[in-house]
């Protein structure tokens, strides 16, 4: 197999029996989802496109978390901002900031961390959090202190400063794409097997094509969410199916939905060839 490919050997009875679906997740946050999509009977293929590694400089993320008590907020928008901050500022200090989150399982991690998490938004993007903050009284005066990927968005904190926040930016992790494709999903498509490719970032769409160097053939593409739904119809995919809510067992119930009769065509839903 193709670097970092691993093919599930333990399938279910299930809405998702015979199925072949692809995980492009990292490996580190791959389990619950690959073992949620074996519990409903998919095959599974494990092909992460990316790594999450630390950011070039990690000085002012070392300054940042020292003086973390001095902000009003801290706000997350994934489960790796949390654990580089939580490294970096460990022991997490005792008069830690008010905390907002993206997810329920980023408010688990930061709550793990030592962090409480104050707002967490009832959307799934970070324009939700942020529009919730402002929303919460955010406002002038408030500082922020936003640890991010390398390659963020601007939404959340260009919302922030809007409503008069001041907001200090520290990349706090990087996604740097990983592996080729695996043998065993070429193989199956070469044999006209159909495969759904899942993603649960616009990184992994874009280090997934770059890895691919293709089109997706009959593919179905689900995700989990719109930004990420975005990115796959950029890069020249029909999506399926987008997941309601940006969480694991979200994004296996939209797979699930991605096979119900009224969403499927002839063509199997994807116009790529």
């Amino acid at each position: 197999m193709g670097a970092g490919a691993f093919v599930s050997g333990v399938m279910s009875a299930g809405p998702l029996k015979g199925r072949l679906v692809v995980v492009t997740r990292p490996v580190d946050r791959a389990g619950t989802l690959v073992a949620a999509l074996e519990a409903e009977g998919a095959e599974v293929v494990l092909f992460p496109t990316i790594e999450v590694v630390a950011p070039e400089n990690s000085a002012q993320l070392a300054d940042a978390a020292a003086r973390v008590a001095e902000y009003d907020w801290v706000v997350f928008t994934s489960v790796y901002a949390v654990r580089a901050l939580r490294d970096a500022a460990s022991p997490v200090a005792a008069k830690a900031p008010r905390v907002g989150c993206v997810g329920e399982a980023t408010a688990a991690e930061a709550e793990q961390a030592g962090f409480v998490p104050t707002v967490t938004p009832e959307g799934q993007t970070a324009a939700d959090l942020a529009r919730t903050l402002v929303a919460a009284g955010v406002g002038p005066g408030s500082r922020i202190l936003f640890p991010k990927a390398a390659d963020a968005r601007e939404e959340l904190p260009r919302i922030l400063r809007d409503g008069g926040a001041v907001v200090d930016e520290v990349v706090a992790y990087r996604k740097v794409a990983v592996g080729g494709p695996p043998d065993a999903t070429v193989e199956a498509l070469l044999a006209g097997r159909e495969v759904t490719l899942t993603f649960t970032a616009p990184s992994t769409v874009r280090n997934f094509v770059r890895s691919w160097g293709g089109p997706v053939g009959a593919a179905r593409v689900v995700v989990i969410g719109p930004t990420t739904a975005a990115a796959a119809e950029a890069a020249g995919m029909r999506v399926s199916a987008v997941a309601e809510e940006s969480t694991t067992a979200g994004l296996v119930r939209a797979v699930i939905h991605a096979f119900e009769p009224e969403n499927q065509s002839d063509d199997t839903g994807n116009d790529d060839g």
